[in-house]
């Protein structure tokens, strides 16, 4: 379905955002068109400029969520789904009322509202990764793993609760509506024993593929952000994704050092991660040939 979102310019404005910006900033999709009006004039050096006072974007509406997408948290999956909260109204303690000013603070409230909605959407998926990660820590525990394991998976957990708060932090400093996390459904999340290649084929997905590409988006992401504070969350979470994803492939090589079940489950969940990004965005098939295929032939070698 084909909309329209329109972004209203200041006076210090003389262009329009660029396409990359709102469709990252605002949440847009397949933006296809961009429509600038009225003109207002300016000067520079006695020269005679115009300048829009409005830009509009036409773009490409698929409504799918982003239980799927890289670059937001390590997915808590349970039965083949996506488990992930909704966003309930009332202060539960994840975000503190801090004033900001942020780039966005100067759009108008329905783009500003936009804007806090993928935040939120961000937000919820770091609070899901909580769960996917305390899971994974019974999982260490049940199967004898070592100390630095579940110690790496314990900590991965707090950061996690770390950037669910932070990007709910930003969506009130946009929009003020004092909201956070609901009840995560984790029914059927933890089998009563584990087994090695289980537990193997689910790490390559929610650890090891998820939380390498999604690292790499983020670190894309900052390079392209104009707002100081958002440039710096980005980076934030784009650096601890990359540990986790580290600490990821760490476990993969214990897990398949201990049973050759988990290095067989390991090798086709590969296989089936590879196949999968290979029909999605070339971006995240260009960081799965130069970041994940080798480290996961290193650690299957």
């Amino acid at each position: 379905m084909t909309e329209t979102a329109c972004v209203e310019l200041g006076e210090d404005d003389l262009s329009c955002p660029d396409i990359a910006y709102v469709e990252e900033e605002l949440g847009l999709e397949n933006v296809t068109s961009i429509t600038e009006y009225p003109q207002r004039p300016y000067l520079i050096d006695g020269k005679r400029y115009v300048a829009p006072t409005e830009c509009c974007y036409d773009h490409e509406e698929t409504y799918t969520d982003c239980g799927g997408s890289h670059g937001f948290g390590r997915p808590l999956v349970i039965e083949g789904a996506a488990a992930i909260a909704e966003v309930v109204e009332g202060d539960r303690g994840w975000w503190r009322e801090r004033k900001r000013t942020l780039y966005a603070s100067g759009l108008p409230a329905v783009e500003r509202a936009a804007i806090a909605r993928r935040w939120r959407k961000r937000a919820l998926l770091e609070h899901a990764a909580v769960g996917s990660f305390a899971r994974f820590s019974l999982e260490l525990l049940g199967l004898g793993a070592p100390l630095d394991l579940v110690r790496g998976a314990q900590r991965a957990s707090l950061e996690e609760i770390a950037h669910a708060s932070a990007c709910f932090e930003l969506a009130f400093a946009l929009d003020g509506l004092r909201a956070g996390p609901g009840p995560l459904p984790v029914a059927g999340a933890v089998a009563s024993v584990p087994s090695a290649a289980d537990v193997a084929r689910r790490l390559v997905h929610e650890g090891c593929v998820e939380e390498t590409l999604g690292a790499a988006e983020l670190l894309a992401a900052a390079g392209r952000e104009r707002d100081p504070f958002v440039r710096r969350l980005l980076l934030r979470l784009g650096r601890d994704e990359s540990r986790h994803a580290a600490f990821g492939w760490q476990a993969l090589a214990w897990l398949v050092g201990q049973d050759a079940a988990a290095r067989d489950a390991a090798t086709d969940a590969l296989s089936i991660a590879e196949r999968s990004v290979a029909a999605s965005a070339p971006s995240a098939l260009e960081a799965w040939r130069a970041i994940v295929r080798p480290v996961a032939e290193t650690v299957l070698s």
